[in-house]
């Protein structure tokens, strides 16, 4: 797709979803407080206006991509990678038997990474067979790393519910992109690990067993709906600038769960509700299409059980169950 002018492609630039943009979380929830949806959105808002509540910078991004300011590029370079490959002297079945040419491999590995001055936060490690496909495990680090100790560590966890049911003639290692790598000093008489380096060899090591969808870290967003509070972010990410809510229920329900009302009087499970802290006034949603309004209390069951209910549109909701 090509534009003939800068109107046409300010006009097929603003089509793009802002999310699609890699601004910061801080920037895209005041978009959506805002009710900005498209890129279009945001170029008729007045510049003025924009200048004052984010940074010269957005602007400054936003000519570029309109060609209204120069955006010099530096030539692409296809990214760097360590490919390192061996035959194995005869055809393995047991991972114990393959274990001194894995830790060979990564060795080997390890050592082109420093020749390179850098380090990489992913491994691929392929079983080679001869007569089905191959056998491959993948493992992530959440900083670049090139300590062949802890990479022997992450296989060895992934491999831990591994089974080979085939005979391995050949194995490869292929290394992620190539990174800036950063060595941390050394005390004098003791080494003191890196801020937050403890926190990383957890995370790389659940993420090896668990699978790295499984774990993840939260953050508070600015969006004041329960459900749209708190968003996923990589583990030891803060959130700058989110709103702090007040307190929370432990457990949250997926979807809030109609109650009982007899006579007057709330019931969950047949045990009858007491109020006993709110109104707590939550509206909005206006800007995605789901303009709602909820009063939010804490109520006590006769069973002692603490829960967040909520009053819309006439009727009363369960959403969270306190610790």
């Amino acid at each position: 797709i090509t534009a003939a002018s800068l109107d046409e492609l300010r006009g097929m630039l603003g089509k793009l979803p802002l999310r699609a943009l890699a601004w910061p979380a801080q920037v895209q929830d005041a978009f959506q407080r805002l009710g900005l949806k498209q890129l279009g959105d945001l170029l008729r808002l007045p510049r003025d206006g924009v200048a004052k509540r984010f940074t010269p910078e957005l602007l400054h991004a936003l000519d570029q991509a309109l060609g209204l300011a120069a955006d010099p590029r530096a030539s692409w370079q296809p990214p760097r990678r360590c490919r390192l490959s061996r035959e194995l002297p005869g055809e393995f079945t047991s991972l114990d038997h393959l274990q001194p040419h894995m830790e060979e491999l990564v060795a080997a590995l390890c050592r082109e990474l420093r020749a390179y001055d850098a380090g990489t936060d992913k491994l691929r490690l392929v079983f080679k067979h001869w007569r089905q496909s191959s056998t491959t495990v993948t493992v992530g680090s959440a900083e670049p790393c090139r300590d062949p100790k802890r990479w022997n560590a992450l296989l060895q966890a992934q491999l831990a519910d591994c089974r080979l049911t085939s005979p391995v003639h050949e194995l490869q290692l292929l290394s992620g992109r190539l990174r800036p790598f950063t060595a941390a000093n050394q005390g004098l008489l003791k080494a003191n690990p890196r801020p937050g380096e403890s926190l990383a060899k957890l995370v790389d090591l659940l993420r090896a067993r668990l699978g790295h969808a499984r774990v993840f870290g939260l953050a508070a967003t600015a969006d004041a709906r329960p459900e749209r509070a708190w968003r996923q972010v990589e583990p030891g990410t803060s959130s700058p600038g989110a709103r702090l809510p007040p307190t929370r229920p432990i457990q949250l329900l997926a979807q809030p769960l109609p109650l009982e009302q007899t006579a007057g009087a709330l019931r969950h499970r047949g045990a009858p509700l007491k109020l006993i802290r709110g109104p707590e006034r939550i509206e909005g949603g206006w800007w995605d299409g789901e303009t709602w309004i909820r009063d939010y209390y804490q109520a006590v069951s006769s069973r002692g059980a603490l829960l967040w209910v909520f009053h819309a549109e006439g009727r009363w909701f369960l959403h969270g169950f306190f610790s």
